[in-house]
């Protein structure tokens, strides 16, 4: 009698298994079938400013996948999807999925720019936190620090500038050192307020242009630069106030731990 309950017991639970799993099966056959309802669009700028709007990313996936909300949702492409949104040079990370309710949910991470250049070859692009070239918008501009001069190599709009191939690097020297900069620059919240542009000359050397006084500052290159750019706030703070503003012509910080000033 025993033996019998236990058989019993086991095969009525296998066969509720069995129809719950039938069950999922129905309705994951009827979701993939049912048509998609909606696309939410989410995106994270980072604390940056817009570059993107969710009409355009809308535009942009009815142009390359079709209208969506009249696909089936089996046909959408999800994986398509992001691959198509991560070629986006304001993209720095997207996702897709197909949610329950038949929505298609799209989560964005947008690129955060540090710095405008002005290359010697006629461009005008950003550079993001991670390195990646980004095209200016005049739709969308961005206040963050200026680059000019003697910029070269070649602008390849989506392109990491650590990802070019090694015969690329030596043409890319000068816009290695504006990104340097530039990371140091927007850590400091005080340096991000003061340092409003720079400028690499045809030596490869680096001035600044603050938003206080009408002297030149001349960083050098940008071997140590953190501590430059902190020597140089630590006397702006502490030095020129008693100075006054435009006592000097030029602010050197070339030299390791010294602010050298010329009248």
């Amino acid at each position: 009698m025993k033996l019998f309950r236990k058989i019993l017991w086991i095969t009525l639970s296998a066969a509720a298994v069995a129809g719950v799993i039938l069950l999922m099966g129905f309705a994951n056959d009827n979701h993939q079938n049912s048509r998609c309802k909606d696309v939410q669009i989410k995106i994270t700028s980072l604390g940056s400013e817009e570059l993107l709007t969710t009409q355009i990313i809308k535009d942009q996936l009815t142009k390359n996948f079709g209208k969506l909300q009249e696909q089936k949702l089996k046909s959408i492409r999800v994986e398509e999807i992001q691959k198509f949104l991560k070629q986006n040079p304001y993209i720095d990370d997207a996702t897709a999925k197909v949610s329950l309710n038949g929505e298609l949910q799209v989560a964005i991470r947008q690129s955060r720019p540090i710095v405008r250049v002005f290359n010697t070859a006629g461009n005008n692009f950003y550079l993001d936190e991670k390195g990646k070239m980004m095209p200016a918008s005049i739709d969308f501009p961005i206040r963050v620090l200026v680059a000019s001069g003697s910029i070269e190599g070649d602008f390849k709009p989506g392109k990491n500038i650590f990802k070019l191939p090694k015969t690329e690097k030596e043409k890319n020297a000068s816009l290695y050192k504006v990104y340097n900069l530039a990371k140091t620059i927007d850590a400091d919240t005080t340096a991000k307020a003061l340092i409003e542009q720079c400028f690499v000359d045809p030596k490869g050397k680096i001035g600044l242009v603050t938003k206080v006084g009408k002297h030149q500052v001349i960083l050098g290159d940008t071997s140590d630069c953190q501590n430059k750019i902190s020597n140089l706030i630590t006397f702006y703070r502490y030095g020129l106030p008693k100075l006054g503003w435009d006592t000097y012509k030029s602010i050197n910080l070339t030299y390791k731990n010294q602010v050298v000033c010329i009248k």
